[in-house]
């Protein structure tokens, strides 16, 4: 839902390029999951708007060296947040580095981003050949199997040259 730009000041304090809008996701109080692995809980305790972004005060996090030390971490709700989704459908982040592979066993890449469009997602993946979109439907994703790290696809000839 967004990551920390850069300290701001000496108290401690960063600020936070949202990537999502949606009230309530950055308020006093507020628990994000973070991929920091020295602290993976960021609790909010003031929020308010700047010019850049968000100019958040995060508990634990008192002077600007450790505020600096937090530069690129991204912020997302705790996966026990999320709403319940099908059976067939995946968050981005279950999808991003997955291995990707055409019908017939060849190693076409890993994805890399998934980029959300108004008819339907696509799967940006790199490889040897280069980089390129997937659109994320059915008739062309043939298999998603997160536990063993792999997608299947079946591409219409030109999209991909191998």
């Amino acid at each position: 839902m967004g990551y920390i730009r850069r300290a701001h000041g000496v108290n401690g304090a960063v600020v936070i390029r949202p990537l999502r809008t949606d009230p309530g996701l950055f308020a006093v109080g507020r628990i994000l999951g973070t991929d920091d692995p020295e602290m993976t809980r960021a609790t909010l305790l003031s929020v308010r708007s700047h010019n850049e972004g968000l100019l958040v005060v995060v508990e634990g996090v008192a002077n600007r060296t450790k505020a600096e030390a937090l530069r690129g971490t991204s912020l997302y709700v705790p996966r026990s947040e999320l709403n319940a989704i099908d059976p067939d459908e995946f968050w981005p982040n279950e999808l991003m580095g997955l291995a990707v592979f055409d019908s017939a066993g060849r190693r076409l890449g890993r994805v890399v981003d998934v980029v959300a469009g108004e008819s339907q997602d696509r799967l940006t993946v790199s490889g040897e050949a280069g980089s390129f979109e997937v659109p994320f439907v059915t008739e062309l994703v043939i298999e998603v199997d997160v536990g063993q790290g792999q997608i299947v696809v079946d591409l219409p000839e030109g999209l991909v040259d191998l």
